[in-house]
């Protein structure tokens, strides 16, 4: 298992190189200096970083953990607030991650492999969001991220 998550990583990896923003942050390398783990038990959208006017927020990476089905899928996602956190103008950050995969493990799995500098940020103004899909027992989301213009 340990091997098909490691080359499923890396393959998350490189195609997340690939989408819009992936490049420099434009100000030099983005550190991430801040780690949020959010647990989840039922499918749910939960705020990692609040939108704040003008800055974006940068992604350094994801781990995940858990005892999960193999329905179970984790996304980032962003937006902004209505009701409901990232419910409004909700977009994909990341492509939806699968426990089928297999991504998400009973110990912690590296989803997309911590890196410094940050390589995928929002557009500014947004919250980043972790969307959790499926049946899910229990599943903790851990995401490396940095706030700023």
């Amino acid at each position: 298992m340990l091997n098909t998550l490691n080359t499923v990583a890396i393959v998350f990896a490189i195609l997340l190189t690939l989408l819009p923003g992936a490049a420099s942050a434009g100000n030099g390398p983005t550190i991430c200096d801040n780690a949020t783990a959010i647990p989840f038990s039922t499918a749910n959208t939960v705020v990692v970083a609040g939108a704040q006017a003008g800055q974006k927020v940068y992604v350094c990476g994801v781990t995940a953990s858990g005892t999960v089905n193999t329905n179970t899928t984790v996304q980032l996602v962003y937006g902004t607030k209505t009701t409901t956190d990232c419910d409004t103008g909700q977009s994909n950050l990341t492509p939806v991650y699968s426990s089928g995969s297999p991504v998400v493990g009973t110990s912690e799995e590296t989803v997309i492999p911590v890196q410094q500098p940050a390589f995928i940020w929002t557009p500014a103004s947004q919250q980043l969001c972790v969307k959790a899909a499926g049946t899910i027992g229990t599943l903790r989301v851990k995401v490396y991220w940095a706030q700023h213009a």
